[in-house]
Formats: C-alpha cells, sequence, structure tokens
C-alpha cells in the first residue's frame, strides 16, 4: 500500500542525498538504495528534486521524460 512522505522524512531522506550537481546517477542510485522496497510517487519526486534544485532545473528535468504536465496520480 502506498504511503505518501510527509514534509519533514523527505527534507531528511534529500538531505542523505548526494549534490544533483555531481550527476543524477549517483542521486539516482543512492535514492534507490535509501528507499529499496518502497514506493515513491511523482509528487514525492517533485519535492525531493526541489529541495536541491531550482525550479527552472526541475522544469528540465520533468521535461526529458515528459512528465512536466502529469499530474501525480498513484494507481497500484
Amino acid at each position: 500500500m502506498y504511503h505518501p512522505y510527509g514534509l519533514r522524512d523527505t527534507i531528511m531522506l534529500a538531505k542523505k542525498l548526494p549534490p544533483l550537481e555531481e550527476g543524477g546517477a549517483g542521486w539516482l542510485r543512492a535514492l534507490a538504495a535509501m528507499t529499496s522496497g518502497e514506493t515513491l510517487s511523482l509528487e514525492d519526486i517533485r519535492e525531493l528534486l526541489t529541495q536541491g534544485s531550482s525550479t527552472i532545473e526541475c522544469a528540465e528535468v520533468e521535461r526529458a521524460p515528459g512528465v512536466f504536465s502529469t499530474a501525480d496520480v498513484y494507481s497500484a
């Protein structure tokens, strides 16, 4: 069952992730290791990105895979 991350949880997780400036691959590997066995929603990922990126950078990250205008809808 999906349980959304709270703001405090997101902030604590974001503090443990490497800086995005060091590369997305390392950031994603660390995120995957720290959240293994958990389901993250698009909104959870967006919140994590905003902790270490500007609004423009977040928009660029979302434009590449085509989720820029995707609503955060979780379906189990």
